[in-house]
C-alpha cells in the first residue's frame, strides 16, 4: 500500500497503522521493523530537517546574519 508521508499527521497514522498491522498479525516483525525504519527517515525529513533550519535562520536573525537569498529558498522552511 503506498501512502503520502508529507505531514506530521500522515506518520502519526503510519505509526498507529504500523502498530496495529503487527498486532493483528497482519506483517512479521522484521517487515514492521523495515517499515519502521522509513517512518524515522521521513520524520527526520518532515518535522527534524525543518525544526533545526528554523533554529539556524533565528540565531542569525538575532545575531543580526543575513542569509543569502538563495540559501533561504533552499531551506525547508517558509517564514512568511
Amino acid at each position: 500500500m503506498n501512502r503520502e508521508l508529507r505531514t506530521i499527521t500522515d506518520l502519526m497514522n503510519a505509526g498507529e497503522d504500523l502498530y496495529n498491522r503487527l498486532d493483528s498479525g497482519g506483517i512479521d516483525a522484521k517487515t514492521a521493523d523495515a517499515m519502521n525504519t522509513v517512518l524515522k527517515g521521513q520524520r527526520y525529513f518532515v518535522a527534524e530537517l525543518p525544526m533545526q533550519a528554523l533554529k539556524i535562520t533565528v540565531a542569525a536573525q538575532i545575531k543580526k546574519v543575513t542569509i543569502p537569498e538563495g540559501l533561504r529558498r533552499a531551506l525547508p522552511i517558509s517564514l512568511e
